[in-house]
């Protein structure tokens, strides 16, 4: 089974289209779904979103894949609304939150992802090659 799953999730690898990887997980929880019955809305047609890293090049698509500065990004946003407590008005609530966004932004996040600076490079390697 996990096996399995390593292959419909596939990740660095332009090997399978989104939409094939996602009659995959159809089958996949079609196969498994009396064992397993909440894999039943694995299926759903909204799912195949979940699929969109694999229209990206291989050397980013595991970068995609994580959430992680987005959880540390709400996790400061909690630490910073906890240590204010009240707040006069719900525009100094956007106002605090854009700048402690903006704060991560020149402090936290502030290195160069190389990586990203070819995709649109390519992005068109990949449809000419198609």
């Amino acid at each position: 089974m996990g096996k399995e799953l390593l292959e419909i999730f596939a990740i660095e690898t332009k090997k399978v289209a989104p939409l094939v990887a996602f009659e995959n997980l159809c089958k996949f929880t079609e196969k498994y779904k009396k064992s397993y019955p909440s894999l039943k809305t694995l299926s759903s047609d909204r799912n195949v979103a979940y699929f969109s890293y694999l229209e990206y090049p291989a050397t980013i698509q595991r970068m995609n894949y994580s959430t992680n500065w987005i959880e540390r990004l709400n996790r400061d946003y909690k630490r910073v609304l906890k240590m204010r407590g009240a707040m006069p008005s719900p525009e100094a609530v956007l106002f605090l939150m854009g700048s402690v966004a903006m704060e991560k932004e020149y402090k936290s996040y502030n290195y160069p992802v190389s990586v990203f600076r070819y995709v649109d490079e390519l992005k068109r390697k990949v449809i000419i090659n198609k």
